[in-house]
């Protein structure tokens, strides 16, 4: 049996202390460590030809480089190598990347390392994402990190300790963005799983987007909103961008036009202000999918029939444009959107996205998750019966199916598709 207190002093010190991976890295990643060891420095590779979902079975051009009984190996999901910690579904496909312990189960650092590349010319930012799952029987005692190699320096983008939990039992995607065009680069995930039984990482979806595709993609069928029939817990696939490192600074340009807002009806018109549209264009950025209002001077914008995301991926799409996630902090908020979506032919009667999320904070309550500091609900619209799950991994959406003085806010897996509203940041 394990001593809880070890585990814990462990993990202080591996969470609070600067951790030196030089006894893992027998193989060096940097330029001038190849040059000084006589091997040739790799071309900068295409990032078009550096994705990687491992449906084809192999890790190729990523390069698996663990020097200890841990490894990255490709699982499938209908033959787990460990089948009392079986690894949920994930987003896409039946393959993924996972720690192999072997029959130790001992402790170490697997490592995986992309190949060397550049940022195209012309293409300042491009966006790389990712799904993971990490499981720990210890809180944040597993853990996830990506790093940004260039030159000589390793540079900490992703920390994911906050994602490992014995509870966690859903796949999550991050993504970040990388603007320096001047280095080659390389990315390299470290992963520090336990010895427990419990304990696990595994990744997939390994994705480089040029940040001129992160517009809002046209749906399949499994983005597309559930009928009222159908199961809204279905895990569904991450389409464009999710969570933006906090590390890094997302920028799409927002700039004003003099196009005149939208006018539809005449109580439309009396909740839109159209003498100025100074700081909230007609669309969200080129994308007309995305239409937008000043509503009581501040700036909104609706994702229309067709553009239905995951939350983390709504989330990512609101900050890329200097927006977030709408928080409806009070009735008079909360109404005032209500009042104007019901005015709007074909976004009446569908269900949209908020910032509200359930904490993954030791007290464990529900809050806006727009801009830090996180605030907690003060004001609720809840459906009768809701929120029908309080645990991480939920989220908010408001259902305008549904009345709004009987509530109409309803919790749902954050990986399921919605429509998501955008509103400016004061």
């Amino acid at each position: 049996m394990h001593n809880p207190f070890l585990f814990s002093a462990f993990y202080i010190f591996l969470v609070l202390s600067p951790v030196d991976r030089s006894f893992v890295q027998v193989n060096c990643w940097h330029d001038s460590c190849d040059r000084a060891v006589g091997r040739t420095v790799a071309e900068s590779n295409d990032i078009s030809n550096l994705g990687n979902d491992f449906e084809n079975g192999v890790v190729h051009p990523w390069i698996e480089q663990s020097e200890a009984s841990a490894k990255w190996k490709i699982e499938n999901i209908t033959s787990p190598w460990q089948t009392n910690n079986a690894a949920p579904t994930p987003l896409n496909g039946k393959n993924y990347l996972r720690i192999d312990r072997g029959t130790s189960l001992s402790f170490n650092i697997a490592i995986l390392r992309s190949p060397h590349f550049k940022i195209p010319p012309g293409n300042d930012n491009v966006i790389f994402s990712f799904s993971f799952w990490i499981r720990s029987k210890w809180p944040q005692f597993t853990n996830l990190e990506l790093y940004l190699a260039k030159e000589e320096n390793e540079s900490l983008l992703l920390s994911l300790h906050n994602y490992s939990d014995i509870n966690n039992l859903a796949w999550q995607s991050q993504s970040v963005l990388l603007t320096d065009s001047s280095s080659t680069l390389t990315l390299v995930f470290y992963a520090y799983c336990g010895l427990d039984m419990e304990d696990a990482v595994a990744i997939d979806d390994l994705r480089f987007i040029s940040q001129s595709t992160t517009s809002i993609p046209s749906p399949s069928s499994t983005e597309s909103i559930p009928s009222s029939s159908s199961t809204e817990s279905t895990a569904v696939t991450d389409f464009a961008t999710t969570e933006i490192s906090k590390d890094t600074t997302v920028v799409t340009d927002m700039s004003t036009t003099s196009t005149p807002l939208k006018t539809t009806t005449e109580q439309e018109a009396q909740t839109t202000t159209t003498t100025s549209t100074s700081g909230c264009p007609s669309s969200f950025g080129s994308d007309t999918r995305m239409s937008c209002w000043i509503l009581e001077g501040k700036c909104y914008c609706f994702s229309l029939t067709t553009a239905s995301l995951s939350w983390m991926n709504a989330d990512a799409f609101c900050k890329s444009g200097n927006m977030t996630l709408a928080s409806l902090e009070t009735k008079e908020e909360d109404e005032l959107i209500y009042n104007h979506v019901k005015t709007i032919p074909g976004m009446s009667n569908t269900r949209y996205w908020s910032s509200g999320k359930y904490s993954m904070d030791e007290d464990r309550f529900w809050e806006w998750e727009s801009t830090e500091p996180y605030q907690p609900f003060t004001y609720t619209n809840w459906s009768p019966g809701e929120p029908s799950e309080n645990e991480f991994g939920y989220c908010v959406y408001l259902d305008f199916n549904s009345d709004f003085s009987s509530g109409y806010w309803k919790n749902l897996l954050c990986t399921n598709p919605r429509r998501f509203i955008c509103e400016s940041i004061n």
